[in-house]
C-alpha cells in the first residue's frame, strides 16, 4: 500500500464490520479503553476503542465474555493489551454466519510481552 492509502484508511471511523475482515484478514490492535453503556441507535452498547485506529468494536456478549476470561474482569486494566480481530463462524437460529471475534496474538509477535530467558553465560566484562 502507498503512504496515501495507509493515511486515508487509518482515518476511517465508525464500527468494524464483518466486511472489514474479508479474505481471512486479521488485524492486531492495542486496546485504548472501553466505553461502557453507550447509546448506539437507541440501544445500550459497550464499545472497545483502539490506539491505532478510529474504528471501534461494538461488543456482544460472546466478545465481552472473551475479554473478561482472557484480560481480566477490570476493563481499566485492558489498556495497552493487544488483541487480534478476526472472523469466526457462529450459529444463531439454525443459521451459520460470520462474526468478529478476538484472540490473543501469538507470543513474541508484537503482543507487548516478549519472553526473555536469562543467559547464564552473560557477564559485565567487556570482551576486549
Amino acid at each position: 500500500m502507498s503512504a496515501f492509502s495507509d493515511r486515508v484508511r487509518s482515518q476511517k471511523k465508525g464500527f468494524f464490520k464483518v466486511a472489514d475482515f474479508e479474505d481471512g484478514k486479521e488485524l492486531t490492535f492495542t486496546i485504548s479503553h472501553l466505553d461502557e453503556e453507550m447509546q448506539v441507535f437507541k440501544e445500550t452498547k459497550d464499545i472497545l476503542n483502539f490506539v491505532e485506529t478510529g474504528q471501534q468494536l461494538q461488543l456482544n456478549q460472546t466478545v465481552a465474555e472473551w475479554l473478561i476470561d482472557n484480560l481480566g474482569d477490570d476493563p481499566e486494566k485492558w489498556a495497552g493489551k493487544k488483541v487480534v480481530l478476526h472472523l469466526a463462524p457462529y450459529t444463531y437460529e439454525n443459521e451459520t454466519k460470520l462474526g468478529i471475534r478476538l484472540k490473543l496474538p501469538p507470543p513474541g509477535t508484537g503482543d507487548g510481552v516478549v519472553p526473555v530467558r536469562p543467559r547464564k553465560d552473560m557477564d559485565d566484562e567487556i570482551p576486549f
